[in-house]
């Protein structure tokens, strides 16, 4: 009977031991991966002031993103936060230049994960005369 309770015994640990590996490796979150980037306007394009600049993103999350965020020159001029989250598509976020100038373009995504993404950056140019207030 000896023999018998130790073989019972190393079974059991032995099935302990695997359903823990199992249960460990199914704890593990779900890797947020996200990529924004900004296909139009290319960099180097040039407006004229007054022209409506469109811009245009890929967007992709497996968690789905929530916001969007358009920076100009570093400074926030447009937010669009989504009533259902995208995981995969297009962004158009029109903006309008206020003067000549040189603009640099990006965009940060927040997901539902929490993690913000950072676009690619694109330089503008806008040239004419500054349009009245």
């Amino acid at each position: 009977m000896g023999i018998r309770n130790i073989f019972i015994y190393f079974i059991g640990m032995s099935a302990m031991i695997l359903t823990g590996c199992t249960l460990t490796t199914q704890q593990n979150s779900i890797t947020d991966e996200a990529v924004i980037i900004i296909v139009e306007p290319v960099d180097g394009t040039q407006f004229q002031v007054g022209d409506l600049v469109k811009v245009r993103a890929l967007v992709s999350s497996s968690v789905g993103v929530q916001d969007i965020d358009l920076f100009v020159n570093g400074d926030i001029v447009r937010r669009d936060q989504l009533d259902v989250p995208l995981r995969q598509g297009n962004m158009l976020q029109p903006w309008q230049p206020p003067e000549p100038g040189e603009y640099l373009l990006q965009l940060t995504m927040t997901t539902v994960g929490g993690n913000i993404v950072q676009s690619n950056a694109v330089l503008i140019t806008v040239v004419g005369e500054t349009t009245p207030p």
